[in-house]
This record gives C-alpha cells, sequence and structure tokens, in this order.
C-alpha cells in the first residue's frame, strides 16, 4: 500500500458518511438501468482535504432535479421531505459534515442522465475525531 492511501485510511470521517451514498447509487442508479452497473469509489488526498467520489453508471439525474437537489445541498433551498434521488439521506450527510466542519464542506452532485451520477463530497482532513469541534 503507496504513503497517500496509508494516510487516506488514518483519516477521520463521520459515522455513516459513505453507506447512504452508495445505498443512493446502487438503488436509485442502477437497479433502475438494464444490464450491469458499476459502483466506484475514489478518494484523494490534497494537503487540506480528502475528496471522496462515489460514481456510478446508472440512470443518472434529470437537470431540474439535480438543479434542486444542488440548491439544496448549498443551502439555498429549505430541506424538505422530498422522495427525489438522494434528497434525504444525502440531505442528512451533507449537513452533518456542515455541521461538524462547516460550509466549505459538504456534497455535490454532478450527473448526466442515461450515463450516471458522480456524487462528490468533500472533508477536512482530520486525523482524530477529538480535532473535531463540532
Amino acid at each position: 500500500m503507496d504513503g497517500d492511501n496509508v494516510q487516506i485510511l488514518e483519516l477521520f470521517m463521520p459515522k455513516l458518511t459513505l453507506q447512504p451514498v452508495v445505498e443512493n447509487a446502487v438503488f436509485h442508479g442502477i437497479e433502475k438501468k438494464a444490464g450491469a452497473g458499476e459502483v466506484i469509489i475514489h478518494l484523494i488526498l490534497t494537503q487540506q482535504r480528502l475528496l471522496i467520489q462515489v460514481s456510478d453508471n446508472g440512470i443518472g439525474i434529470e437537470p431540474d432535479i439535480l438543479n434542486t437537489l444542488n440548491e439544496r445541498l448549498s443551502h439555498k433551498l429549505p430541506s424538505g421531505n422530498s422522495e427525489e434521488k438522494g434528497g434525504i439521506a444525502v440531505s442528512n450527510v451533507n449537513e452533518r459534515i456542515k455541521l461538524l466542519f462547516g460550509d466549505t464542506y459538504g456534497i455535490y452532485i454532478r450527473s448526466i442522465p442515461g450515463k450516471g451520477t458522480d456524487v462528490n463530497i468533500t472533508l477536512p482532513i482530520v486525523r482524530h475525531k477529538d480535532e473535531v469541534t463540532g
């Protein structure tokens, strides 16, 4: 295992950060698609951030729904009880990240209908749980 992988494994990540995102990729993207599906998780360590991208090759998200989701995630729209893709679970993960680390961090979604979805999670580099102030 190379140095970046070891460093990433030693970082603190809030519980249940990835599970709802991966579950959404499978349930809303992959299961509704004909043929084989794939979910890939990329971890990138920069000097100040841990970037996580959960990508699927599922059915994607329509642009109007995607815009609403991203506006809600950026706090431009109030959270609703929407059953839209990623509406509740991803919003909850995003809220927890923002409460713990601030508005600089959180989730942003990119998607192309018929091609798939990328959920990008940005976290600060935290080596120990006691470094979290929230």
